[in-house]
């Protein structure tokens, strides 16, 4: 579980499918996912979806001016209402939002 968790947050910007977090965990399938689901609550690739969601949250707040459609490519989004609309359930606001809410303070 542990090699897992840090690949996925060492890398939140790579392509990442099921078998190969298995393979990086040294596990099957199977066992990834049981253990996911008990240590997170949640399955392997819902973990990887809120990781990159807060990897790409962090590199908005580090970096405002960046294009929230470029921001959402870089972390494998291809459908921008989708990325926007994960943001907003996991952040309570949209990208916009919060690239707005921080031009404002600064």
């Amino acid at each position: 579980m542990r090699r897992a968790i840090d690949y996925i947050r060492a890398y939140p910007d790579i392509p990442l499918a099921l078998a190969d977090l298995a393979r990086i965990a040294q596990v099957p399938v199977r066992t990834l996912s049981e253990q996911f689901r008990r240590s997170t609550g949640r399955p392997p690739l819902a973990y990887i979806r809120i990781a990159r969601l807060e990897a790409a949250r962090a590199d908005l707040v580090a970096t405002p001016e960046l294009r929230i459609t470029d921001l959402a490519l870089s972390y494998g989004w291809t459908n921008f209402g989708r990325f926007a609309s994960q943001y907003r359930d996991n952040f309570g606001e949209t990208p916009s939002e919060t690239r707005r809410r921080l031009r404002k303070g600064r």
